[in-house]
């Protein structure tokens, strides 16, 4: 018997659910181990006496605590356990001969299915399955061009009034990482604009109704909370579905009625991050306005980040303990329990590379639009804030483990001490997002990796203070677009040509999720969410062309 492990997304109503998208190639990694329910496959297993269980995974998405759990649930039933491993970059799997006696549960696309390929990847097949039957009220009302032939699948004949909220969202037909333009949402007041929209509707776009459930805000913080992630295995005979649970997920920021605006009749971008849970961001970067210190004629000129030229020569920071060729791995994992008056020594160091981030949603780099993380900070008189991409590192004394090292700006939580330029550490009072639209640049210097950078933005001294940041090379296909094999490298590793988002110039190296499961996979690091390669364990070199 075969199953496919399938995640569906739900909307959760006052009195009704609405299914929203089904897929393959489903997320079950350490964060979901708490909502995860193994026992109705396993009373599936053993009523129907199986004697082994085989799961057929990609690392990239099963992690190794789900895997440990199906073991686990296996060995407390007397079922063997099998694992295959498929390349994560695969779209089908090996062919098994099958045994009676054996489940074969496919946590992996395969583009042979028809649930993969047709209603997991196309969502103009779920409307189409779906519209003029009995059935038809399970998803939201819709309006699409039906992939296949052309036809015009139907049944959304009038909106809600929702305001100030949307009642209209437009998504992508098809899978797409980008969500810097779509979803989109709207709220249009008759018919007539109803019609308009659909006239307009580009072939690649499904357009549904958006309802709004007031009572779906979460208690403490307001954000909506209304789409619920399931995981379900669906067997060969196309009837049986066995749940194996799921979670709800929460808005990125919190509703704020006040605040919502609209161009023509479409939500402006800044509010899209309140009425939809899965933004992605690439949040990377530092604003333009902060200020670096660089060197003219052997004197310290306070200068911007925006100003920065490549050649110019900046004060840096050695930290003792961190060579100054460490990789991004080495760097990430550096950390030192002395004190940061100790560890920390000011140099100097050339700019060899400063990249503009750009996103879809502004086109150029001087007017990157995003929400960032606004980090307060206070001890006794001095006080102060920094907003930072959420994706930037920030050199702090760790609550936890009162180690310093570099976190993540979005994993730093009241409690934390940032290290300034001053060489204090000063108590981490809050962390919350705030929009934020200006330059946004990267910065490369050599032979230290670290530099000091403020803001007149702040409260405390505008020339000497900052948090101090590390920029590292990114591997994660998640952050690359206008990806083009260029070779193999002797050890076999696919050798690619690309762009980070954001960033025009183009770089040569690896995908990280290539590397899961093979003999390199040492040199991965994903514990901060994304993906990094320590180059120096690889034949192949990290360059710009």
């Amino acid at each position: 018997m075969k199953g496919v492990l399938i995640g569906a997304d739900f909307l959760q109503l006052e009195n009704e659910v609405k299914l929203l998208e089904i897929n393959t190639d489903v997320d079950i990694l350490a964060m979901d181990i708490p909502f995860l329910n193994l026992n109705p496959l396993f009373n599936y297993l053993t009523t129907n006496s199986f004697t082994k269980l085989v799961v057929i995974y990609k690392k990239i998405h099963i992690g190794i605590d789900a895997i440990n759990a199906f073991q686990n649930k296996c060995a407390q039933n007397n079922i063997t356990f099998e694992e295959v491993v498929i390349p994560n970059a695969s779209i089908t799997i090996p062919s098994f001969t099958e045994d009676t006696n054996t489940f074969y549960l496919r946590c992996s696309f395969d583009v042979s299915a028809i649930i993969d390929d047709l209603y997991c990847r196309d969502k103009s097949e779920i409307v189409n399955l779906l519209i003029g039957t009995d059935d038809e009220n399970i998803i939201p009302k819709s309006y699409v061009k039906y992939t296949t032939d052309g036809t015009i699948l139907d049944n959304l004949n009038s909106v809600t009034d929702n305001t100030p909220h949307p009642n209209l969202i437009a998504k992508k037909i098809l899978p797409d990482f980008s969500k810097a333009k779509y979803p989109a949402f709207y709220n249009i007041a008759n018919n007539t604009e109803l019609a308009t929209m659909k006239s307009e509707l580009d072939d690649f776009l499904l357009l549904q109704e958006y309802k709004f459930n007031s009572a779906s805000l979460s208690e403490n913080d307001n954000h909506i909370f209304d789409v619920a992630r399931t995981w379900n295995v669906l067997l060969s005979d196309v009837e049986t579905l066995i749940d194996l649970g799921g979670h709800m997920t929460k808005n990125l920021v919190p509703l704020d009625y006040g605040t919502v605006t609209y161009t023509g009749n479409e939500l402006d971008n800044k509010w899209r991050y309140m009425y939809f849970s899965n933004p992605m961001q690439v949040a990377i970067g530092v604003p333009g306005e902060y200020e670096v210190v660089k060197y003219v004629n052997g004197a310290e000129v306070v200068t911007t980040l925006e100003n920065l030229q490549v050649g110019d020569v900046v004060k840096s920071v050695k930290l003792v303990g961190l060579d100054a060729n460490a990789s991004p791995f080495q760097t990430i994992n550096w950390m030192s329990s002395d004190s940061s008056e100790n560890t920390i020594e000011y140099s100097t160091a050339s700019v060899v590379r400063k990249n503009g981030i750009i996103n879809e949603a502004s086109t150029d780099s001087v007017n990157y639009q995003s929400w960032f993380a606004k980090i307060e900070y206070a001890s006794g008189s001095v006080s102060g804030s920094s907003l930072l991409a959420p994706g930037e590192q920030v050199l702090v004394k760790d609550s936890v483990d009162d180690m310093l090292k570099f976190k993540f700006v979005r994993f730093i939580v009241p409690g934390d001490k940032i290290v300034t330029a001053l060489e204090s550490e000063i108590d981490v009072t809050n962390n919350q997002l705030e929009w934020y639209t200006g330059s946004l640049y990267t910065v490369d210097i050599e032979p230290e990796d670290v530099f000091v950078a403020g803001t007149n933005l702040n409260d405390i001294n505008a020339n000497i203070l900052g948090s101090i940041l590390i920029h590292n090379k990114w591997s994660d296909i998640r952050l690359k677009e206008n990806i083009n094999k260029v070779g193999i490298s002797p050890n076999g590793l696919n050798v690619y040509q690309f762009n980070y988002l954001g960033d025009n110039k183009k770089y040569e190296g690896v995908m990280a999720q290539e590397l899961v499961g093979t003999n390199f996979e040492s040199a991965l690091n994903n514990k901060n969410g994304y993906y990094m390669v320590d180059y120096s364990k690889l034949d192949v070199q990290f360059k710009m062309i």
